[in-house]
């Protein structure tokens, strides 16, 4: 009877144990889940002026490594830290928004996480070691920079938030904690769906003060286009209003404000209420269908 007893009180201790251990991985995985299933672009600040929707990171990482236009391209508009992370970085997704203030990348690494900060600490930062702040309830990390600046990050729930700026940080940290119903920029998320989720990467923009052609509803402010790239050129395609001259000649003169002396060549494709530009540089060999940007 002894042996049984001993036999009931082991396996219910075993038992127990496999309990703990189910119920701590479910709720390890509820909170990763929690990271995973988070909109970035709910967390971006009301003032962003753009935002660099990264899908693909694979084919995104292979664009600025391998496509000489497209690593020129960015390499133009992004600080070098942000280049780095996503070339070394292995995330599920990764956005940058654009604010008056500075850039803030968001990159959605989920259990690659620590990976991600030992990346970021001993391959970017390894002479320096970095001063810890807090905010919102959170661990804020930052490092010294070039020109006496600082450039600091934070994780939270499988997100890795950095930026050059402390302000612009501490306010996606108090986003990325707050209720759902206070981001301030939820109606980004709609905007972003009109774009292709499929293509490597979108941009979403702020359109007033440019040469974008505005679109069906020209009191919208927001325009978007797709990014990829293939044989050593970098490319966007752009839906437009219509196929007129004048529209072209916009989405032509927009282009060239972007990135200054890129060669680009405009093919256009559809009709009727749906026509688009598939814009290219460095300049591919011309066909019948091509537009001039010129």
């Amino acid at each position: 009877m002894r042996a049984y007893l001993k036999e009931i009180i082991l396996g219910t201790a075993v038992a127990l144990i496999l309990a703990f251990a189910v119920v701590a991985f479910i709720r390890l995985t509820g909170r990763e889940q929690q990271g995973l299933s988070l909109s970035l672009a709910a967390l971006v600040p009301a003032d962003t002026e753009a935002i660099l929707r990264i899908n693909r990171p694979d084919l995104f990482r292979l664009m600025i490594i391998s496509e000489p236009a497209a690593a020129e391209a960015f390499a133009r508009k992004l600080p070098p830290v942000f280049i780095d992370l996503l070339r070394g970085v292995e995330m599920q997704a990764a956005q940058i928004s654009i604010h008056p203030r500075g850039q803030i990348m968001y990159l959605q690494t989920g259990r690659a996480t620590s990976a991600a900060e030992r990346h970021l600490r001993r391959e970017i930062f390894s002479p320096y070691g970095p001063q810890e702040h807090s905010a919102a309830g959170l661990r804020l990390w930052f490092f010294p920079a070039e020109a006496g600046s600082y450039f600091g990050y934070y994780v939270h729930n499988g997100v890795m938030v950095s930026s050059y700026s402390r302000r612009l940080l501490e306010s996606v940290a108090a986003l990325h904690t707050a209720s759902p119903d206070s981001f301030p920029a939820a109606g980004i998320s709609s905007r972003l769906a009109d774009l292709d989720a499929n293509a490597p990467a979108n941009l979403l923009f702020d359109r007033e003060g440019s040469a974008f052609p505005a679109g069906a509803h020209p009191s919208e402010s927001w325009a978007g286009l797709d990014i990829f790239a293939g044989e050593g050129s970098l490319c966007c395609q752009v839906r437009l209003p219509d196929s007129s001259p004048s529209a072209i000649d916009s989405l032509a003169s927009f282009l060239h404000d972007c990135i200054p002396g890129a060669d680009w060549t405009l093919q256009l494709s559809g009709a009727g209420s749906q026509p688009s530009v598939t814009a290219c540089f460095p300049k591919k060999a011309p066909s019948p269908k091509s537009v001039s940007g010129q």
